[in-house]
């Protein structure tokens, strides 16, 4: 995964920014980041939107990253009993039917 920190005052982002949202500098590079992270939230859906009504039900989850930054990830492959808040995931990549890719979050 890759995100961008800022040259000026050091702050890292995911997702990446253009701009840094703490000193509002443009001078930003990409760096490196941890794929891992903790729960801070999930839901389960059932009726699924627009291109998504074949996979369901699935869980999403809100993932705060390690180095700070959020992401909102498929949680792949989990029973809903095992899930908590707080709980340590690796992100990775799933490819889904028509050459769609989304975060996969992994307990």
């Amino acid at each position: 995964m890759a995100g961008t920190k800022c040259n000026s005052c050091g702050a890292v982002h995911f997702p990446p920014r253009a701009d840094c949202d703490q000193c509002m500098s443009s001078d930003v590079e990409w760096v490196d980041r941890e794929s891992k992270g903790k729960i801070v939230t999930y839901t389960t859906i059932h009726a699924g939107p627009t291109g998504f009504e074949d996979v369901v039900p699935y869980t999403i989850c809100v993932v705060e990253l390690e180095g700070g930054g959020r992401l909102l990830g498929w949680l792949d492959e989990a029973q809903e009993e095992d899930i908590d808040i707080g709980q340590d995931v690796d992100i990775g990549l799933k490819e889904l039917e028509g050459d769609r890719v989304i975060y996969a979050v992994r307990l």
